[in-house]
């Protein structure tokens, strides 16, 4: 199901960010109510979860070289 983590989190997009930005952050304090809030909807709207977690990632793999 390749929306899996969009139909959990649905509804809950500011918990998850509120998680995410405190117990991760090395000064959880720095994020106030608005900053958490505002980054809540940008990850609620259409495809923000998934944009979110693609600035994540590594970016895709290449084989290695043959010798």
């Amino acid at each position: 199901m390749p929306d899996l983590p969009e139909v959990l989190l649905a509804g809950r997009e500011r918990d998850y960010i509120g998680w995410f930005l405190t117990a991760k952050a090395l000064s959880p304090e720095t994020f106030d109510d608005a900053e958490l809030d505002h980054d809540a909807a940008a990850v609620a709207a259409d495809s923000g979860l998934r944009a979110s977690a693609a600035s994540l990632s590594p970016g895709p793999r290449t084989p290695p070289e043959s010798s």
